[in-house]
This record gives C-alpha cells, structure tokens and sequence, in this order.
C-alpha cells in the first residue's frame, strides 16, 4: 500500500510541467502534499479497521518508506515538480545536471565524503534533480543556477526542510 501511494504522488508530481509562476507551482505543490498525508492517514486507518485483533490498536507504519522530499522548480517560463523517491534512468541526456552528479559521487551511492562534508545522501535520488531533469526534457537548460526552486517539503508531514548537501553543491544555496 505505501508503495502505491508513493507511486500516486510521483504520478502527480513527476514529469509534470507548467508555465505558471513559481508561487503558483508552490501552491500547486502543497495541495499535491495535502492529498498524499490524507491518502497516508485513510491507510492507517484501514489498516486499524481491518486489525483481526480484538484489541484493536493504532497500526505503526514506518515512515522511513514514504517520499522524504518534494520540491518545484522553474526554469524561465518552464515549471516541474520532483520527488525524491526513486531514481532516474538517463541522467546523461542532460549532460549540465549529469557532469555536477558525477564529480560529488557514483549515482546510486552515497556522495563522495571528500566533496560533500557532512551528511551525504544518495547521488541522484534527490527531488530538486528530478524537477530540474523534467524542465530539461522540455527547454534545454544552460545553466543549472539559473533554476529557481519552491521550498523543499517533507510530504508526510508538511514540513519545510533544508536542502541537502548534493543540492546545495549542485544547484547552489537557493
């Protein structure tokens, strides 16, 4: 079931391009998040309800397995929307965006801890790569600095979150 709600808001979110301004992807982006932790809540509730136990109690669902990250991005009038979960299967079509991932580290591995200093994570996963990946498919991007990003949000709880290390080393501290 988590699969599938992850698998839902990657089908809303991914992939997807707008023309609209950056607020209004923001926007766009939170009602997106909004509909994802009411899709996590009625499994948790489904989940209670169809307990076999007598005593029934509060399922525990590891939020580990949910999305950790969504973001939108525009690129002069091209806007997308990325997750975190999962990854891609042809950076190398945008070779601006593919030449950054490969100095920090090997895609699918954690970055490389003399480059990226503090917390590394995975090379490729993150949610600001994705939305920059789709604007690209649409109108050839440049210059990776010149994408303008929403907030980074935690799904499952609505939260703001910092950018990471990767993103920050590759589309700078936006």
């Amino acid at each position: 079931m988590i699969d599938l709600i992850n698998q839902n808001l990657n089908k809303k979110l991914d992939f997807y391009t707008t023309t609209d301004n950056i607020s209004v992807i923001e926007n766009n982006l939170k009602t997106q998040l909004k509909q994802y932790v009411k899709a996590i809540e009625q499994l948790r509730i489904n989940e209670y309800l169809n307990s076999k136990s007598k005593k029934r109690k509060m399922v525990f669902i590891d939020y580990n397995t949910f999305t950790a990250c969504a973001i939108g991005a525009k690129y002069f009038n091209i806007g997308a929307y990325g997750t975190s979960h999962g990854y891609l299967l042809n950076y190398g079509v945008f070779m601006p965006l593919f030449n950054k991932l490969k100095k920090i580290g090997q895609i699918g591995r954690r970055s490389n801890k003399n480059i990226i200093k503090g917390k590394r994570n995975f090379v490729g996963k993150c949610a600001e790569v994705k939305a920059s990946y789709a604007i690209n498919k649409k109108n050839r991007i440049t210059n990776i600095s010149d994408i303008e990003f929403t907030k980074a949000y935690r799904p499952r709880t609505m939260q703001t979150i910092k950018r990471c290390n990767n993103c920050v080393y590759i589309f700078g501290n936006v």
